[in-house]
């Protein structure tokens, strides 16, 4: 009886320690939303075209089989089907290496990137030298990601959702924040 106790107190603290671990993440169509609203705060997302900002989805899986975080961010950005008062059109993209990137990035012109979740550190901040200095807005719902440069995340802190900036790292890219973001926003590098 105390053995089986035993297991079921190990399996009840497993579970309780991987929702805990997941709970840092904000549910991938609340990051959607929230960045339909965001928008109008970021002043370089005003697309090339004026109708339609572009969106890549990176992810380290190969394009004729994208990995589910890159499937489910694509979904959710078209679910809201604009951002502010744009259209959106996202496009799964494969990190390969960053001269590849570079290479989409140049083809592409996105207003946006958009790192999956199951970028490693590595890829995360090679997708950041690749953006390097173009007013790209790059994005991501891993915390840790912001910490190596991506420009905007979003995460979970106290069941409530947090968006992220990396100012620094929004200064070298010139990308401009409006009407006060900032001021609610959790500031990872100044």
């Amino acid at each position: 009886m105390r053995a089986r106790s035993a297991r079921w107190l190990a399996v009840t603290l497993a579970l309780l320690s991987a929702v805990a671990a997941s709970a840092e993440e904000l549910p991938v169509a609340l990051q959607a939303q929230l960045l339909s609203k965001m928008t109008t705060y970021i002043g370089t997302l005003v697309p090339g075209d004026g109708a339609t900002i572009k969106v890549l989805v990176v992810s380290a899986a190969p394009p004729d089989a994208p990995s589910r975080g890159a499937q489910a961010i694509a979904a959710a950005i078209g679910q809201v089907g604009k951002l502010g008062a744009y259209k959106v059109e996202t496009k799964l993209v494969t990190f390969a290496n960053a001269k590849k990137l570079q290479a989409s990035v140049a083809d592409e012109k996105p207003q946006i990137v958009y790192l999956a979740p199951e970028l490693d550190e590595k890829g995360a901040q090679a997708v950041v030298d690749s953006v390097g200095t173009t007013p790209v807005v790059t994005i991501s719902g891993v915390s840790d990601h912001v910490k190596l440069g991506v420009v905007l995340g979003f995460s979970m802190e106290e069941a409530r959702p947090r968006v992220l900036v990396h100012l620094k790292q929004a200064r070298k890219q010139s990308i401009e924040f409006r009407n006060g973001l900032l001021a609610h926003a959790v500031i990872v590098e100044k």
